[in-house]
């Protein structure tokens, strides 16, 4: 019962916070992704204080955040969140030469990870980035 609240909560929780972002900014993949991450690190702080990491809230938290990354308002023709993980990511790795140092690109990478993890879509997510890192090769 615990397990099935906390899974419903985050799932609610991460809907709405999703829902919250305005039209204009929907297919803006930093606002996307850092709300992804803001949702993930406020519960996974939660399982992990209240419930010092057990494996079934962590298994419950992990299917929460699956269908927060792929059954969302903004990804409803099911490509948006592998797409704009994509871009976001290769955003961070064009910019990385002039405005990050590598200990804090390999941490936010790192965050990037959480999201991939939850994507379905894996093969979508590896177009859309293989196109990008084409195009970053070429320029």
């Amino acid at each position: 019962p615990m397990l099935d609240v906390l899974q419903t909560h985050v799932t609610k929780y991460g809907l709405d916070a999703l829902k919250a972002i305005p039209e204009k900014d929907r297919n803006n993949d930093v606002k996307y992704i850092t709300t992804l991450l803001s949702v993930y690190n406020k519960f996974n702080e939660v399982v992990q204080t209240a419930f010092e990491t057990d494996p079934s809230f962590v298994a419950s938290l992990d299917k929460a955040m699956r269908r927060v990354v792929n059954d969302n308002p903004i990804n409803k023709k099911s490509t948006k969140s592998p797409e704009l993980l994509a871009k976001y990511s290769d955003h961070l790795l064009s910019k990385s030469n002039r405005d990050f140092n590598f200990d804090k690109l390999d941490e936010i990478l790192n965050k990037v990870l959480i999201v991939f993890k939850y994507v379905d879509d894996k093969d979508v997510f590896q177009k859309f980035y293989s196109k990008m890192l084409a195009r970053r090769l070429i320029h």
